[in-house]
């Protein structure tokens, strides 16, 4: 079994923003989203900072400046990923609603097989795609989690006091 480690960019116990403690801020604070344009400009900050430098000090600053751009990679992906699995659960609810109804209707003498296997095709189908989508953007975050740990790793060679 893997072991557990924080996201980028999560609180540490006892370092928290916005008064959260050791579990971090309270759910109803969410940070503002940033846009690209303003990703962008702050890495462009970060590399001003660090300036041109020769040797082993550009390595470490570019080590800096690619951990960082992973970092924020992961950090807007993964709201990406919340968003889409919260919207995957609506849809999700909605068709058990819609199988319910079609269990209910098969019941009565009346129904129409053929209208009901055609209805729960098309449900079958869907969930199948909203699945087949959430497998896909796991594992391209999967993916960015391995990218970062690799920056992360190369940040540290870097460094001596690691």
């Amino acid at each position: 079994m893997a072991a557990k480690r924080p996201l980028p960019g999560a609180p540490r116990a006892g370092n928290a923003p916005n008064g959260g403690g050791a579990r971090g801020p309270s759910p109803s604070v969410r940070p503002q989203r940033e846009t690209s344009e303003h990703r962008q400009a702050k890495l462009d900050d970060l590399r001003m900072t660090l300036g041109h430098r020769d040797g082993q000090a550009m390595a470490a600053d570019n080590a800096m400046v690619t951990f960082h751009e992973k970092v924020d990679n992961i950090m807007e992906e993964q709201e990406q990923l919340r968003m889409n699995h919260l919207e995957y659960l609506k849809e999700v609810a909605h068709m058990i609603t819609e199988q319910g109804e079609l269990i209910q209707n098969i019941q009565s003498d009346d129904y129409e097989i053929d209208d009901y296997v055609s209805k729960m095709e098309v449900i079958v189908g869907r969930n199948l795609k909203i699945y087949q989508d959430m497998q896909k953007q796991l594992g391209r975050f999967k993916g960015m989690l391995n990218e970062e740990e690799v920056a992360a790793n190369q940040l540290r060679q870097t460094f001596h006091y690691y």
